[in-house]
């Protein structure tokens, strides 16, 4: 990873407000809205025009888009972001949709294009606007918000060491071509059968494959539907000290859906420091973990 990015859109939307709407209990805190001119491509150029702010743009070979919420059905929306961020046309660009691990799975591209000398620098993004029904959990979870990540091997801030990933066909959360609104199994039930069991099973064959344990991960980001979920992965995967395990912003964003994981990513690495080992944990139809280290960048 040569350099990082996150856009949170500027307007907050309480949840003592929502709650006040249904007479129902509020969790608090505040959740980030898209503007009205606001969708999952403006938010995925904000981002990205921030990542290579600093970079030739004529060295950048793709880019890579992940999001559950792109406006178009059928229409390359990765064009539409590199055309807007002046991207030369001579390069790979594709869609990464239909999951919440959408970015990550992009990010294992990228960093397997990278490897093979295919591409030098990859941009990835992920972008979401999810929508949760009214008076419904997700309404009170779901914020706004992408971020980016420049795949090369130069002038690295973080190595990826390895990764992990596992696949399984688990219906627990989705959303046909009709649906405006995300729908949802039985809470429990998608929680235990499908969250924990994936994500933690990935995480324990990656440390098993590089011997290593929560002892010497600096700092542990991994996705969550919610924050009693977040919480119990905290547990589950042997983090019992909070300083390790990095906030989900529930309070102060939300679920940012595809995006979640790497927005997170980017606020450890706000506070990370050469040496750090950070683990990077996705979930959604199976389940991705990486192990990053800091370099001295």
């Amino acid at each position: 990873i040569m350099s990082y990015s996150a856009y949170v859109p500027i307007y907050r939307l309480p949840r003592d407000e929502i709650a006040k709407a249904w007479a129902k209990p509020s969790p608090g805190g505040e959740k980030a809205i898209a503007n009205f001119d606001e969708d999952a491509i403006t938010m995925a150029v904000a981002t990205a025009l921030d990542c290579i702010s600093n970079f030739d743009r004529k060295q950048i070979d793709g880019l890579f888009l992940a999001s559950t919420s792109l406006p178009y059905k059928e229409k390359q929306s990765a064009a539409t972001v590199a055309a807007a961020i002046d991207l030369k046309r001579e390069i790979i660009v594709a869609d990464f949709t239909h999951s919440l691990r959408g970015g990550t799975i992009a990010l294992i591209t990228a960093i397997n294009m990278v490897k093979a000398g295919v591409m030098k620098n990859v941009l990835v993004v992920a972008s979401d606007c999810r929508l949760g029904a009214p008076q419904s959990d997700f309404e009170l979870l779901f914020g706004d918000g992408a971020a980016a990540l420049l795949i090369g091997n130069s002038d690295v801030i973080a190595n990826i060491n390895g990764n992990y990933t596992i696949t399984d066909e688990f219906l627990d959360i989705w959303r046909t071509n009709e649906d405006v609104f995300v729908r949802s199994w039985e809470d429990r039930f998608i929680v235990s059968e499908g969250y924990v069991r994936n994500l933690q099973k990935a995480v324990s064959e990656l440390f098993r494959q590089h011997n290593l344990t929560p002892r010497e991960i600096t700092k542990a980001i991994f996705y969550a539907p919610d924050p009693r979920s977040h919480a119990t992965m905290a547990r589950a995967l042997g983090f019992e000290s909070k300083a390790k395990v990095q906030d989900p912003l529930f309070a102060n964003m939300g679920n940012t859906g595809t995006a979640f994981a790497l927005m997170m990513l980017t606020a450890a690495f706000e506070e990370a420091k050469p040496g750090d080992y950070v683990l990077l944990a996705n979930y959604g139809d199976g389940s991705d973990a990486f192990i990053l280290q800091m370099t001295e960048h």
